[in-house]
């Protein structure tokens, strides 16, 4: 089992090739739509994004969250979206929070994305070990995560869409 620094790293270092692939390209590929009722490459950097920020919450509280308490059901629901990510199943948008609206600039969304994964980085090293246990975090579908699921999940999302975005690049 991957410690949560090393998954960590290994996430970092995902979205680092991807903000460079997408860095090099003209602004017209970036924020074109294969179809009206489909994502542009900056939309989905964007939901990235958004992602990341509704899961984590304000990373400057972790240390006063109250830990959650995991249900069957949590777990249970936890799988199926875990399930989904991995095999591509298209669902909708699970909240509206998480809908990208493609008017900032890529620029914008990679220092957004860096800052919370700088403050992601500090918490991961200065926490400890039990408080890292805690399901401190919560998806809108799956509900309360520990650290090291929501780490997991974060990676098999990722995973998902730089799979979506290599595709519109094509």
């Amino acid at each position: 089992m991957k410690s949560l620094a090393a998954r960590l790293h290994a996430i970092e270092t995902k979205r680092i090739r991807l903000q460079q692939r997408v860095s090099v390209l003209e602004p017209h590929v970036v924020t074109a739509r294969p179809r009206p009722d489909k994502w542009s490459i900056l939309e989905i950097v964007e939901h990235l994004v958004l992602s990341e920020r509704v899961v984590f919450g304000p990373l400057d509280t972790l240390e006063q969250r109250t830990p959650r308490e995991r249900s069957l059901r949590n777990r249970a629901l936890y799988w199926v979206v875990m399930f989904i990510l991995r095999f591509d199943i298209p669902v909708k948008v699970p909240s509206a929070a998480l809908r990208p609206e493609g008017t900032r600039s890529v620029g914008d969304l990679w220092v957004q994305w860096e800052a919370s994964h700088a403050a992601l980085h500090r918490w991961v090293e200065a926490s400890d070990t039990r408080v890292r246990r805690h399901a401190l975090f919560s998806h809108p579908v799956a509900g309360a995560m520990t650290m090291a699921d929501t780490l997991r999940m974060l990676d098999v999302h990722l995973d998902r869409h730089i799979r979506q975005i290599e595709g519109l690049m094509r």
